[in-house]
């Protein structure tokens, strides 16, 4: 069973989940429901001023307990009202190896660089290796609702292939991709 996956689709969707924050990456069902079971790759779409999504990995389906990415998926309030929606089961594309992109914008003003606006963006990149692009790597590339799994540190990200240019030999090309993390 591969550790580092990309999913496409989504399975199940469960409207009224309350959830509770018992810890800065970790969300549990306030009453276990059942519906979800152990490596199930989540989104979790709840309200809090504006529509925000968490990314997850179920990780104790009898507790209908959640684990994600802090960092990316920040939740401030303690409990939440949320829209689960499951994603296949089915594995489309499996790597070796991921990195996680930074890019970090600050709006300064004035001799004394005051900061008043900071935006932060986040990629997936994963390594350069040969692919054939008529296959996975178009599912991957064009489909709507991919997201990619990292088990070893239950963590998933909703993500997206903004643009980029492909040179393809006998439907191969060898490129590292870059997609854009969802952060809402």
């Amino acid at each position: 069973m591969a550790d580092l996956v990309f999913r496409q689709g989504v399975a199940a969707q469960f409207n009224g989940i309350v959830l509770d924050k018992i810890a800065d990456n970790v969300l549990r069902e306030n009453a276990p429901s059942g519906n979800f079971q152990a490596r199930d790759v989540v989104r979790i779409v709840y309200t809090d001023t504006y529509q925000k999504a968490v990314y997850g990995v179920c990780t104790n389906p009898t507790t209908g307990e959640f684990t994600f990415d802090e960092d990316v998926y920040p939740v401030g309030p303690s409990q939440i009202n949320a829209t689960v929606y499951v994603y296949n089961t089915t594995d489309i594309d499996t790597v070796g190896a991921y990195r996680i992109g930074v890019d970090i914008e600050n709006g300064l003003y004035s001799k004394a660089y005051t900061q008043y606006a900071t935006n932060v963006t986040y990629s997936l990149i994963v390594p350069t290796k040969r692919t054939e692009y008529f296959g996975v790597a178009k599912t991957l590339l064009n489909s709507p609702n991919v997201v990619f799994a990292d088990y070893c540190d239950s963590k998933a990200y909703g993500v997206g292939f903004s643009d980029g240019s492909l040179d393809l030999l006998n439907n191969r090309f060898k490129s590292s991709l870059e997609f854009n993390i969802a952060t809402r």
